[in-house]
């Protein structure tokens, strides 16, 4: 199979053996510094948009450098998204409007025309301990799940609060999928739904239910959004967990099959868990994958003795694309996954268009690291490549029965 590779103002992507099932290949990619004034990025995800793929990146700190009159010393730390071309790595826009959020995750609306992409992050001014935000530890009250959107990645409407909590309650991560078929039964028709981490640190409690929808038929998702809030619609995957796994509920990512009616949903905080599915949404309806875990860090996967990719990077795509220098700090560090590699987290996959081929995306980290490691440890963004819809590759992970 042929492999894509990119190259990100001086980051590459890189090929070796996947271990994600019906993926072509993986990647990884150097979570490092890009240019001197931009700190390198968190949860980063991709999306395609007139067949041209681009990445969303959670960023932060260094505002000072990046936002002409920002004043860290009297604002505090700053986080946002910001988006880049894939092929070039060149940033198209640092994103000030999403100043005092985090943990975003994007969907594009490929009906509207132009096609308009859709940003949500929550309220959680991460780091920034002059003046944090209504979804940081030290508030119980006010969280929300902000919305931005944008038909050329340059110019972005102003935050709305989209999604309100009630009190007492708040939330990492998020991700929305668009329903253009009714949706599930028990819950109002709806244009879109959206899959919320909740808080369960520093005295918040877990919501009963992870799902808000969208009752609009607009398709402006900046409003119109309603809880579910109910515990029958929840995952009922979180406890008892098999072993070894975690939920698919951390760090989610969530897709939806229009023609089949299941929504698809994959996470982990430190093994990436799932495919699971379900038509409704209730609780002990999800189906999991007999194909999960999507991906193993490679140090558990030693442990496991499963096969690990160590040594198995595409030498020439990064001796090509690196600098000797880079070449020279990265390379022990691919060579030797399995010392440090003990997360793989935040998944995303690309691209809700029905095109080919699909992509998946997480990051490569020693979080989930055992209570003893000592050692150093490294960020890269794995990326791996299927040659078929998004709504193909998902299927694939529940083969037809023949008995």
């Amino acid at each position: 199979a042929t492999t894509r590779l990119a190259h990100h103002g001086g980051k590459c992507v890189m090929v070796f053996e996947s271990a994600v099932p019906g993926c072509l290949a993986r990647g990884a990619r150097s979570n490092q510094h890009v240019d001197a004034k931009l700190y390198p990025a968190g949860r980063v995800l991709q999306f395609r948009i007139n067949s041209t793929l681009f990445i969303m990146e959670s960023s932060g700190h260094s505002c000072d450098d990046v936002f002409p009159g920002y004043d860290s010393k009297t604002k505090g730390d700053c986080s946002y998204f910001r988006v880049r071309e894939w092929t070039t790595g060149r940033v198209i826009a640092n994103v000030s409007e999403s100043l005092g959020h985090s943990f975003f995750s994007a969907v594009v609306d490929h009906q509207a025309q132009p096609p308009r992409v859709w940003v949500f992050g929550s309220a959680h001014a991460r780091n920034n301990k002059l003046h944090p935000g209504p979804c940081d530890g030290s508030n119980h009250t006010g969280c929300y799940v902000g919305a931005w959107s944008s038909t050329d990645l340059l110019h972005w409407s102003k935050g709305a609060k989209a999604v309100m909590l009630p009190h007492g309650y708040a939330l990492f991560n998020n991700d929305v999928a668009l329903v253009r078929s009714r949706g599930a039964l028990g819950i109002p028709a709806h244009q879109a739904l959206m899959i919320m981490e909740t808080r369960t640190d520093s005295g918040f409690p877990r919501g009963p239910s992870p799902f808000a929808y969208n009752t609009g038929t607009d398709g402006d998702l900046s409003r119109n959004w309603h809880l579910v809030w109910d515990a029958n619609f929840s995952l009922g995957l979180d406890s008892p967990k098999p072993p070894g796994y975690e939920s698919v509920g951390d760090a989610p990512t969530l897709r939806y099959d229009d023609e089949q009616q299941y929504y698809y949903l994959i996470g982990g905080g430190w093994i990436t868990d799932g495919w699971a599915r379900s038509r409704t949404l209730r609780t002990g309806s999800w189906e999991l994958s007999p194909k999960a875990p999507a991906a193993i860090p490679a140090g558990v996967a030693k442990r496991a003795g499963l096969p690990v990719p160590d040594a198995k990077v595409w030498t020439q795509a990064y001796t090509s694309l690196w600098t000797p220098e880079q070449q020279q700090t990265i390379k022990p560090w691919i060579d030797n996954l399995t010392a440090w590699n003990w997360g793989v987290t935040d998944p995303d996959v690309c691209c809700s268009d029905g095109k080919a081929p699909s992509y998946m995306i997480h990051t490569l980290s020693r979080q989930g690291a055992p209570a003893n490691f000592t050692g150093k440890s490294f960020g890269f963004a794995a990326w791996g490549r299927y040659n078929g819809t998004l709504v193909e590759w998902l299927r694939s992970f529940f083969p037809e029965r023949t008995d």
